[in-house]
């Protein structure tokens, strides 16, 4: 995955329908959030890994580090027109507001921003913390973004955790 990300960039048509907050690309502000997601390098001579590490470690270059190796991406994610949530009444209406963010139950598209004329959907999803029973996270916001045209990845991180 991590390749095809590097050649084409993210792709929203691949966005699962079961995702939490609806079927986009999920951004993190604060790397320990994202670091819940991901998987381990388990070194250099991983069977599946090879094309990675055949561009990440090129022979006279960068040496892979060992065990206990992660990736991530630093993105930039232009939000627009941004929808603020606390988290969900239901799979389509925001708790606090009662309105719908999605256009419909695929949860794909955002709902038009009020009085936008034309109208205009929402560009990005963003989901607050709180720690009240309605609030769906506690320690890290989200951001959703429903194009893959928003979303640039910038750079790949690899790191261990310590």
């Amino acid at each position: 995955v991590l390749l095809d990300i590097l050649h084409q960039g993210f792709n929203d048509k691949l966005a699962s329908l079961r995702g939490m907050f609806g079927a986009g690309a999920y951004f993190a502000e604060d790397p320990e959030k994202i670091d819940q997601y991901t998987r381990e390098d388990p070194g250099h001579e991983a069977p599946g890994l090879e094309r990675l590490h055949s561009r990440l470690y090129r022979a006279g270059g960068h040496q892979h580090p060992g065990d206990h190796i992660f990736y991530c991406f630093v993105v930039r994610v232009t939000c627009g027109a941004c929808f603020l949530s606390r988290g969900f009444k239901d799979k389509l209406r925001d708790h606090d507001s009662d309105f719908q963010v999605f256009v419909n139950e695929d949860r794909r598209e955002l709902s038009a921003v009020p009085g936008s004329d034309p109208r205009i959907p929402y560009h990005t999803l963003l989901v607050q913390t709180g720690k009240e029973a309605k609030h769906r996270i506690e320690r890290f916001r989200e951001v959703i973004s429903f194009s893959a045209n928003r979303a640039y990845p910038e750079y790949l991180l690899a790191y261990q955790r310590v």
